[in-house]
C-alpha cells in the first residue's frame, strides 16, 4: 500500500482531489513497470492497440484517445 495524503472538499459535483492523485499514482507506477520491462510492455501495448482497432471496426489508425 502506498501512502497518499490529499485534502478533500465537500463539493459533490466536482471530481475529488484524491481521485486525481490516485490516477496520477497509478500512471506513475504503470510507467515505471513498463520502463523496467520494455520488451514485454511493447508487445502487450501493440496487442491492445490491435484489439481496439478491430473492436472499432476500421483500419483507420487513430490515437487511442479518439
Amino acid at each position: 500500500m502506498l501512502p497518499l495524503l490529499v485534502r478533500e472538499n465537500d463539493y459533490i459535483f466536482k471530481p475529488s482531489t484524491s481521485r486525481y492523485a490516485m490516477l496520477a499514482m497509478v500512471d506513475v507506477l504503470a510507467t515505471e513497470l513498463a520502463m523496467a520491462n520494455k520488451t514485454q510492455a511493447k508487445g502487450k501495448l501493440r496487442r491492445i492497440k490491435l484489439a481496439l482497432d478491430s473492436h472499432r471496426g476500421g483500419v483507420d489508425r487513430q490515437p487511442l484517445g479518439d
